[in-house]
């Protein structure tokens, strides 16, 4: 009797021990980590956000947006509760910043701040970098099919002996090419400037094939284009695959798109938050994001020997974008734009 009991007793213990081991009581499990970040879907690869899940215990959740006007008018919305960290343009920062809704940084718990390109420090749109850090950054580019002369912003608004072109298809982006064109550097555009942007855009669609960017390699591809105006990292993507294209820098304006991170106003995270942060900015992280999606990084020792990068880097006068009028106004001529029948 005295045997039997015992081995009833072993494998009581046995099952205890197999059933207690695959059972926590959500008063015993400790909640794990998270951060929210609200960013293009791009923004960062899974295998980094897996890396630095198992190597700091936090996970990264990702809530993608579109475009920078899907994002600001979300966080207006929330205040930015539910969100921690956000990935924003040049321009977006401004308005957030404005909006108050991104908090300040302590750059003491970011270590790889002194490895960043000074050249991306210090810009008009957050001048001390108090509010953001620039993750990500590439210029626009001219794309022909043959070996070009040197080509301007401006040629792009004139008749190219019939060749069909290719712009961008962000607003904001579209207005500030033809703002230039007309007058130059402005920061504001006044009600009668608006309308010769508005006529210059419109007498330009006749010779406009499609407002994209990820498809203009499919277009020229096709020879259904034979100039686009867009992205480096778009180009520098063709030329990866290798499409018998030649893209160089326009001769008037150096434009530039720099992404940024921003610790929204709303978190509670901020520690996490500076670790993430720091985290994307290592040199490891920096060479996988932009082998894979073939942007710039923006640290120093990456990236530095690009002749592209070294003329804007010689030339130091980037223009960034911005909206110049309302934003209403904004939708407002774009919708009439794509509206418009050039014929």
């Amino acid at each position: 009797m005295g045997r039997i009991f015992y081995s009833i007793l072993w494998l009581v213990l046995i099952y205890t021990g197999i059933f207690l081991g695959n059972y926590s009581p959500s008063w015993l499990s400790k909640p794990k980590r998270t951060i929210d970040f609200f960013c293009w879907g791009d923004t960062i690869e899974t295998e980094l956000l897996d890396e630095f899940e198992r190597e700091y215990g936090i996970q990264v959740k990702i809530h993608p947006f579109s475009s920078n006007e899907e994002m600001i008018v979300k966080l207006k919305a929330t205040q930015g509760k539910g969100y921690d960290l956000v990935c924003a343009s040049d321009y977006a920062i401004r308005i957030l910043k404005e909006e108050k809704l991104i908090a300040p940084l302590n750059h003491k718990e970011i270590a790889n701040i002194s490895d960043i390109d000074p050249h991306l420090l210090g810009l008009n749109f957050d001048p001390d970098n108090s509010v953001s850090l620039p993750v990500e950054w590439e210029p626009y580019v001219i794309v022909t099919r043959e070996e070009p002369s040197k080509l301007k912003i401006k040629d792009l608004f004139q008749d190219q002996q019939g060749k069909k072109v290719v712009m961008t298809p962000d607003p904001v982006e579209a207005i500030m090419y033809a703002a230039y064109t007309l007058y130059g550097k402005v920061d504001h555009l006044d009600e009668k400037q608006l309308k010769e942007v508005s006529k210059l855009l419109k007498k330009q669609k006749k010779h406009i094939e499609a407002y994209v960017d990820h498809r203009a390699k499919y277009l020229i591809e096709t020879d259904n284009c034979d100039l686009a105006l867009i992205r480096c990292g778009f180009a520098r993507l063709m030329e990866k695959d290798k499409v018998p294209i030649y893209y160089n820098l326009p001769d008037d304006w150096h434009f530039m798109n720099i992404e940024n991170l921003a610790m929204t106003s709303a978190t509670k995270k901020h520690k996490d938050v500076h670790t993430f942060i720091n985290f994307f900015l290592s040199h490891r992280c920096q060479k996988h994001h932009s082998d894979h999606t073939l942007v710039f990084s923006v640290r120093k020792d990456l990236g530095a020997d690009s002749p592209i990068v070294q003329k804007i880097h010689e030339k130091n006068d980037p223009q960034f974008f911005q909206y110049l009028a309302k934003e209403e106004d904004t939708r407002d001529l774009w919708v009439s734009l794509k509206g418009h029948d050039p014929n």
